[in-house]
């Protein structure tokens, strides 16, 4: 079984703000996201997971949702309340539960009626070693400058590939887009996943971007082979995958039994 390591690096300090598209589509859709108005008045009234709680105003509507998160079961039942009169009353309730095969199932009853839609919620954008080299010199190597040997037995970290994608954020709670997230970066602080599910759901973004950025050590022999892997998640507002919705990636550490530090 392997050994995990999870931590948080510092890249800049950014806070800015297709599932169904190809990658020339998505630049349209992010121009139509751009135009949209976010929540406002949002409040955490409650960060507890079994109590997940939130207020904000939308359209003249004031809500509050109270969610349970579950990320051991990839799932979410949500509350919807609406106000009315002075009053919180319960609108609708979701629940949203992530698949095997990473789609998302939500069942929603209101005013008795039950309806039930399966959505998928990531696609793979692009896979390209070059583009991803190229990326680490744009941002001046942050990481790889903070990157040693920690073994003799092993080489220092080697950049390997880049993955991008973009996940479906659109109609989601906060709990759905948590769960979402944790799918992406299963190792990561939840206080964090549920901090970029906020940011995600008050901006009213349509998609989640998200980049890995693959690093390995691997063994003095010939062939060389593989023993350590990092990534590093990083999310974005739009699908140029230029700004940053929150200001640290996610980093995902793993070591082959026997050879870790």
């Amino acid at each position: 079984m392997k050994k995990m390591i999870t931590s948080l690096f510092l890249v800049s300090t950014i806070f800015t703000s297709s599932i169904f598209t190809s990658i020339s589509s998505a630049d349209s859709t992010s121009n139509n996201e751009s135009s949209k108005v976010g929540k406002i008045n949002f409040q955490l009234v409650n960060d507890n997971l079994n109590n997940y709680e939130y207020t904000y105003e939308e359209d003249g509507v004031f809500y509050r949702i109270v969610e349970n998160i579950d990320l051991e079961k990839n799932d979410v039942s949500s509350d919807i309340y609406v106000k009315e009169n002075g009053q919180y009353v319960l609108d609708s309730e979701v629940s949203s539960k992530l698949l095997e095969d990473n789609s998302l199932l939500i069942s929603t009853t209101k005013d008795g009626i039950i309806t039930n839609e399966t959505i998928p919620t990531s696609t793979i954008i692009s896979e390209d070693p070059q583009t991803g080299i190229n990326k680490v010199e744009g941002l001046n190597n942050p990481i790889e400058n903070r990157i040693s040997a920690a073994s003799s037995d092993l080489t220092d970290w080697t950049f390997h590939s880049i993955t991008r994608g973009s996940s479906l954020s659109e109609r989601l709670t906060v709990g759905a887009i948590t769960i979402v997230i944790s799918a992406l970066t299963p190792l990561a602080a939840v206080k964090i996943v549920t901090q970029i599910a906020n940011l995600y759901y008050q901006l009213n973004k349509t998609n989640i971007y998200w980049q890995k950025q693959w690093y390995y050590r691997h063994t003095l022999t010939n062939p060389p082979l593989p023993r350590a892997e990092r990534i590093f998640t990083y999310f974005y507002t739009d699908s140029s995958y230029n700004n940053y919705i929150y200001d640290s990636p996610v980093m995902e550490e793993s070591y082959t039994p026997g050879w870790g530090p």
